[in-house]
């Protein structure tokens, strides 16, 4: 009987030696739990903005694919320097979009792009 007392409670000991701990429950939230289940809403001009971006790179990427330029980009890296007096005749003539002017540079180049635009309009 008294082997059987000793068993159980070397079982009993074992248990709660082994058993995992629990983390103590912390009751009130801290603020970084309320931002990160709560965050802060976009702003209606964010929003806009957004949306704006991704309207421009959807139409990057369908100009790219509709004529076959797979480096046209956004950015100015191009292999030739640039004149900044064909690059602000070009912007002009595209009503100031930067945007535009460095997709035609891009995928035509700066003389091609003016020539082309120049012919489009008949002008001389």
């Amino acid at each position: 009987m008294l082997q059987a007392i000793l068993v159980f409670l070397m079982f009993v000991i074992l248990y709660f030696l082994t058993r995992p701990k629990l983390k103590p429950q912390n009751k009130n939230p801290t603020i970084e739990d309320i931002q990160r289940k709560y965050p802060k809403r976009k702003s209606l001009e964010q929003i806009r903005a957004e949306k704006l971006k991704e309207r421009q790179q959807a139409y990057d990427r369908d100009f790219a694919n509709r004529h076959g330029a797979k480096g046209v980009s956004r950015h100015r890296n191009y292999s030739q320097p640039i004149d900044s007096g064909k690059y602000s005749k070009l912007l002009s003539m595209v009503g100031g979009n930067r945007a535009t002017a460095d997709r035609l540079i891009a995928a035509y180049g700066i003389d091609k792009a003016i020539l082309d635009l120049e012919r489009d309009r008949r002008i001389n």
